[in-house]
């Protein structure tokens, strides 16, 4: 792997905690990868923060001249792609993520053993606004295929983030091709790169995922519309995932869409939850047919559909 063989791109857009983001940067013990910051029109001043490293990092700015916010931020993240060179590796950070200091060096250690993969991850912890841990993640199998990497996030709870992985540049860019209408659209292209293939899990070292009131899952004013993300992308695997493996049961999936139904529909959570679980028992046997997929996916959207013209009137 040759020296700045990575571009780490970080869609910008808070100046609360970018320079954290930055400074985790600063502190890696193998620098050899560039830093591309594509400031969406933040009313902050970023420029002045992002040049404060500029002697520590190899680093390039550009601030678009629109904001394009989080209801196209996959076109955002696009376009800071645009920004980068011919690195043959990216790692998407948020600007309010860290990497732990051996993240880097691990990743080419990793990466040169084992060549052959097109996603590689980093395991979780979560942090708080002082970037102390509060939580510990679970963490990942160091081999695992997109199905087990789907029973482990949604299943078992651990925790996911795009900042968490590093694709090969080909890879990313082709699986982002083609889900530009889905909220969840940098999701779906990580289970795309990674269907072939799998995930290696690089070891010792962890990506800082923080939490704090401005987070989108975490602001009550957004919940729903992060919840209808989530849910979208659920009933995205239902065509994603072939017939015979996917990776959680009938019972298991409705209750992860109900999960989401609760922050979606508040005010008509019994009947959402309740409605959805029993009249869909009827789909288990027709799941177990080719064509019982689609009539699954068909039935839930427009359950939500009904439920959002409800909840609207």
């Amino acid at each position: 792997m040759e020296k700045n063989d990575i571009a780490i791109v970080i869609p910008a857009y808070r100046a609360s905690s970018i320079h954290k983001t930055l400074y985790s940067l600063s502190a890696q013990t193998d620098r050899r990868f560039t830093v591309y910051v594509g400031d969406d029109a933040s009313p902050e001043d970023l420029a002045t923060i992002v040049s404060g490293f500029e002697d520590r990092l190899h680093i390039v700015y550009y601030r678009f001249p629109d904001n394009y916010g989080p209801e196209k931020a996959t076109d955002h993240l696009k376009r800071c792609l645009g920004l980068i060179g011919d690195e043959s590796f990216i790692c998407i950070l948020s600007d309010d993520n860290e990497l732990t200091s051996k993240c880097i060096r691990r990743f080419r250690r990793t990466a040169a053993s084992y060549p052959d993969y097109d996603v590689y991850h980093w395991n979780c912890d979560t942090i708080d606004v002082r970037s102390e841990v509060t939580e510990k993640g679970r963490r990942f199998r160091r081999k695992m295929t997109v199905g087990q990497m789907f029973r482990r996030v949604f299943i078992a709870g651990a925790p996911l983030s795009v900042s968490s992985f590093v694709f090969r540049r080909d890879a990313l860019l082709n699986a982002l091709s083609g889900e530009e209408t889905l909220a969840k659209a940098t999701l779906a292209a990580l289970f795309k790169a990674a269907r072939e293939k799998g995930v290696l899990t690089v070891r010792c070292s962890r990506v800082l995922l923080r939490r704090h009131p401005d987070s989108l899952s975490d602001n009550p004013a957004t919940a729903a519309e992060t919840a209808k993300a989530v849910f979208s992308f659920l009933l995205w695997t239902e065509g994603f995932f072939a017939m015979e493996e996917y990776p959680a049961s009938v019972k298991e999936r409705m209750r992860l869409l109900a999960a989401q139904a609760v922050k979606m529909y508040p005010a008509y959570t019994a009947d959402a939850i309740r409605d959805m679980y029993l009249e869909a028992r009827v789909f288990d046997g027709g799941l177990r047919k080719m064509r019982g997929r689609s009539v699954l996916k068909d039935y839930l959207s427009r359950r939500t559909g009904e439920l959002d013209s409800r909840q609207s009137s």
